[in-house]
């Protein structure tokens, strides 16, 4: 049995993870926890080097170490040594099996191996083969080797030359490099270094003028674009025309005598009144009180209520609307906007402008007063100086226009400014490349001549291996297997959709009722058909699986909810059948996860997570023990909830600490909102827009900053290999948790309550 892993030294993300006395030892029964991209595939393919007797699709360095621990002793695999000890007690599936094992392409799969005493012949004569082939193996290797040392030749060459172009041109911001791959000088990388050498194009500078260029690329920054502001004021001309109109407009006094009083709501209900009684044949007889109206009160409600008093008073409603309704737009630009030589002569046209625009809306206030007061008095004649609004207008017009002319000389300069900055960086950074030239060109010829070697090797061997196959081929028993492989397809799947009709070569895979090799096989449906294969395999005669270690990676990462059980009770069921010895499960699944940690908490059993952290720009994976909530509970929620509710509350964070985050909100969040907002047929982000439209209390600042990390911080490209990383995520993350327990606190209390109290638990 695999005791511990004591050491794994740079394999992949697992650069320097040494075992702790806080993990325990490896059980009967161990089931690893962790994301994508934490370093599980990589410690199965560790597992599957002891297996197979070769590095495989592991890739080792010349420092690389894992020392592993076992009952027998102690194990130490590196690129120069792979220990045998565990050959035949070690079987592996992950991706590698698979595809060493399965050729979906062309709906074949190798055949489960079983060697009879009859083909004891043809086993001495691949033997040969494998002898031959393995010192063929050993020639390529050392030639490898050799080229590989000659890549990192070059690439230190590529590397200085890229470290040196960062460093020169890392300030020149708009630019985009002449290698037309970097957005940026910031993000210059070894393939921009190797296009601008690939290219026919030199330029030899002298220190001096790199200097020179250097300088000239440091005198300032370039601005943005601006563009220029528009603001119509034909309204205010209509308002100062219809206001003249207005005031010189006199009512005659007769009929005005009848209401001296200020009533206005009488005056408005005698004007009614008149409208009705107007057109009526004489005698007219009032419509309220139904006796006579005389001649003479006719003749006064005619008198005030003419058409010349309507339309004035209409005029002026219209005009008073036209002031409140019209506003005159500001100025949204910062002096930052513009270069240092027109920031002052910005602010004082913004300082005018702002005067000039207070002085025009206190002018139409006044009109807007004077025919307020027209309107109680028609029968007046009103002056009004209106010179000072239209020199006003004139002012803020002109304003306009030197605001416009000084934004037109701003944006000319970032027109210049940006070709000639781009004149010189590209100058600057060809320059500096090639200085490199020469020793790159060397190394390429090198590499032409060591890449000939390794073809003719490669050739030679493959030839080598065909034999080899098709010896192994030949001594290969799968006939009988067949019916059992299809009896067991079709258990795990529920149904008969697909069967493997067994060939000279080997299996075909199939669909039911046709004679052609099944295509286009389903993520799940090969999932299926290459974890049957292997726990089929487990029954080989080279294998003693009672004595032996069974490792499984992520056998459900494309099952449905349906599936996954089905696949759980399924391998449960063939792991009890073989009775390995030790038992290995991966997965980042979840439910899955929850489903084996039930199975296995009755064996002897040990539950492990697998965790990646940032370390000097770098990812980390470590091997720990499980956290206590994943263990206790059936949720993972709870356990998000932990990291980001512990995170909001201490100061002391790290880009270590806090390279998870933006996945760990995003999944929490998903979560959360889902079960909040139950809408189906729409993303996240969404869901997210229905929930702060329910809560209106949710400041607009909370909902913008949530929204934009997960989306711009979240979801990089996995894999078990080392990543660029966003360094500017130091300092925000505290904020971003807390912008999340303040939208759990004000969405769910109770809820959050209960979350708070879940992980403020001792035991969790």
């Amino acid at each position: 049995m695999i005791k511990k892993i004591k050491q794994i030294k740079n394999i992949g993300i697992f650069k320097d993870f040494s075992w702790n006395s806080s993990i325990s030892e490896f059980k009967n029964y161990n089931a690893f926890y962790g994301w994508n991209g934490t370093g599980k595939t990589t410690i199965t393919r560790i597992l599957s080097v002891f297996e197979k007797g070769e590095i495989g699709s592991l890739k080792l360095e010349d420092d690389s170490k894992c020392i592993i621990e076992t009952d027998s002793g102690v194990l130490e695999l590196s690129k120069f040594s792979i220990p045998d000890a565990l050959k035949n007690n070690i079987r592996v599936f992950n991706e590698d099996f698979i595809n060493d094992n399965l050729n979906w392409k062309e709906g074949k799969a190798s055949p489960i191996l079983i060697i009879g005493k009859l083909q004891k012949e043809r086993k001495n004569k691949l033997d040969e083969i494998k002898d031959s082939l393995e010192k063929k193996k050993n020639e390529l290797r050392q030639k490898e080797n050799e080229r590989e040392k000659k890549e990192k030749e070059k690439r230190k060459i590529l590397e200085r030359a890229r470290n040196k172009i960062k460093e020169s041109l890392r300030g020149v911001v708009g630019v985009k490099p002449k290698s037309a791959r970097a957005n940026d000088y910031i993000n210059y990388t070894v393939v921009d270094v190797e296009n601008v050498l690939k290219g026919e194009e030199e330029l030899k500078l002298n220190d001096d003028e790199i200097f020179q260029l250097k300088n000239s690329l440091k005198e300032r920054e370039v601005k943005d674009i601006i563009f220029e502001m528009e603001a119509d004021f034909t309204w205010i001309d209509d308002v100062i025309s219809n206001s003249q109109k207005i005031f010189d407009t006199i009512i005659p006094e007769a009929g005005l005598k009848l209401l001296n009083e200020k009533d206005e709501k009488l005056k408005e209900w005698l004007r009614i009144g008149h409208e009705i009684h107007r057109d009526k044949e004489k005698p007219v007889v009032c419509e309220f009180c139904k006796n006579e109206i005389s001649e003479e009160r006719l003749k006064e409600l005619a008198d005030y209520f003419n058409d010349i008093l309507i339309n004035l008073i209409n005029n002026i409603n219209e005009t008073i609307i036209k002031i409140e309704q019209n506003d005159i737009p500001a100025i949204n630009l910062q002096k930052e906007q513009f270069y240092s030589e027109f920031q002052s002569n910005f602010l004082e046209l913004s300082n005018n402008f702002t005067q000039q625009k207070s002085r025009i809306k206190s002018e139409l206030n006044k009109i807007k007063e004077a025919l307020k007061e027209k309107r109680k008095k028609p029968s007046q004649k009103f002056v009004f100086d209106f010179s000072v609004l239209k020199e006003e207008v004139e002012n803020i017009k002109n304003t306009i226009k030197q605001l416009n002319d000084l934004i037109s000389k701003n944006n000319k300069n970032t027109e210049l400014f940006e070709d000639k900055l781009k004149e010189l960086a590209h100058k600057l950074e060809v320059g500096i490349i090639s200085k490199y030239k020469s020793d790159y060109n060397e190394k390429v010829k090198e590499l032409k001549t060591l890449q000939s070697d390794i073809d003719s090797l490669t050739k030679e061997k493959k030839e080598l291996e065909n034999r080899k196959n098709e010896l192994e081929q030949k001594l290969k028993e799968h006939h009988i297997a067949a019916g059992r492989f299809n009896g067991l397809l079709t258990s795990f799947m529920g149904r008969d959709e697909i069967i493997l009709e067994t060939k000279d070569e080997g299996y075909i895979i199939k669909r039911k009722n046709s004679d052609e090799p099944a295509k286009n096989l389903s993520e799940s449906e090969r999932n299926a058909i290459a974890l049957i294969y292997f726990l089929i395999k487990l029954e080989e005669e080279n294998f003693d699986a009672n004595n032996g270690i069974v490792v499984i990676d992520d056998p459900v990462s494309s099952f449905d909810s349906q599936n996954l059980y089905r696949a759980f009770g399924f391998i449960k069921e063939k792991i009890k059948d073989s009775n390995p010895k030790q038992v290995f499960i991966f997965t980042h699944n979840f439910p899955f996860f929850r489903l084996i940690r039930n199975w296995v908490s009755y064996e002897n059993h040990s539950f492990y997570m697998i965790k990646s952290k940032i370390r000097g720009n770098e990812r980390h994976s470590v091997i720990k023990r499980i956290d206590k909530l994943l263990e206790k509970y059936n949720s993972e929620y709870t356990f998000l909830f932990k990291f980001i509710y512990q995170r909001a509350k201490s100061q002391d964070g790290s880009l270590e600490q806090d390279y998870i985050f933006p996945n760990v909100i995003r999944k929490f969040l998903e979560n959360y909102i889902s079960f909040k907002v139950p809408i189906g047929g729409v993303n996240i982000h969404e869901k997210f827009k229905k929930l702060c439209e329910d809560y209106l209390e949710i400041e607009q600042g909370t909902k913008t900053y949530i929204e934009s990390y997960c989306q711009d911080q979240s979801h990089p490209l996995y894999q078990d290999s080392p990543t660029d990383f966003d360094t500017r995520l130091l300092g925000e993350i505290q904020e971003v948790c807390r912008a999340v327990i303040k939208l759990l606190e004000i969405t769910d209390p109770k809820h959050y309550q209960h979350l708070k109290e879940k992980v403020g638990n001792k035991n969790v």
